[in-house]
C-alpha cells in the first residue's frame, strides 16, 4: 500500500513538473516576442518574473521528487540488508543440516534405522519421518532459491531508482543554471 501511495505521489509530482516546464516554454515565447520593442520592456520583465517563479517552482517540484526517490531508495536498501541476511542465515542452517546428514547418513542407516522398529507401525513412522526430513530438505533449498531471487530483483530496483534520482539531480542542475541566466537578465533589465 505504501509503495502504490509514493508512486502516486511520484507520477502527481511528474505532471506537476512537466506542466511547469511548459509554463517555463510558454513565458519564454512571450519573452521572445516582447523583447522586439523596448516600450513592451515592462512586461517582459513581468514575464520574465514570472517565468522565473515557475522555474523556482520546478527546482522545488525536482528537489520533492529527489527526495521521495531518496526515501524509496532508503527502504529498498532495508529490504535488500534484510534478504541479504536471511540468504546468509538459510545458507548456513542448510549447510548445516547437509554436513550433519552426510555424517549420519547412508542407505545402510536408513535401512537400519526403518528395520530396528519395534513392529511394522514403528517403522512406518520411521519411513514418514525420513521422507519429512527429505521434503524439509528441497523445501529449504527452494526457499533458499526463492530469497535469491527476490534479492535479485530487489537490487535490480534499487539500481533503477538510483539511477533515475542521478537523472532527476541532473536536471535540477539544468534548472538551477537557466534560473540563474534568468536572474542575471533580469537584473540587466531592472
Amino acid at each position: 500500500h505504501a509503495q502504490t501511495k509514493t508512486s502516486q505521489e511520484k507520477q502527481k509530482l511528474e505532471k506537476e513538473r512537466q506542466k511547469l516546464l511548459k509554463d517555463i516554454a510558454l513565458t519564454k515565447k512571450l519573452l521572445d516576442k516582447t523583447s522586439a520593442t523596448k516600450a513592451q520592456s515592462l512586461h517582459q520583465l513581468e514575464t520574465l518574473q514570472k517565468q522565473i517563479e515557475i522555474r523556482q517552482k520546478v527546482i522545488a517540484n525536482i528537489t520533492r521528487e529527489v527526495k521521495l526517490l531518496t526515501r524509496e531508495i532508503e527502504e529498498k536498501q532495508d529490504v535488500v540488508t534484510a534478504l541479504q541476511n536471511d540468504l546468509k542465515e538459510l545458507k548456513k542452517r542448510y549447510a548445516d543440516m547437509a554436513v550433519n546428514a552426510y555424517k549420519n547418513r547412508t542407505a545402510l542407516n536408513e535401512i537400519v534405522f526403518i528395520f530396528s522398529a519395534h513392529d511394522f507401525n514403528d517403522a512406518f513412522q520411521r519411513l514418514k519421518l525420513i521422507q519429512t526430513l527429505n521434503q524439509f530438505r528441497r523445501r529449504q533449498a527452494a526457499l533458499i532459491e526463492q530469497t535469491s531471487k527476490e534479492l535479485h530483483v530487489s537490487i535490480d530496483e534499487l539500481k533503477n531508482k538510483k539511477a533515475e534520482r542521478l537523472k532527476l539531480l541532473n536536471i535540477e542542475v539544468v534548472q538551477k543554471t537557466e534560473l540563474s541566466t534568468e536572474k542575471t537578465e533580469q537584473s540587466k533589465m531592472v
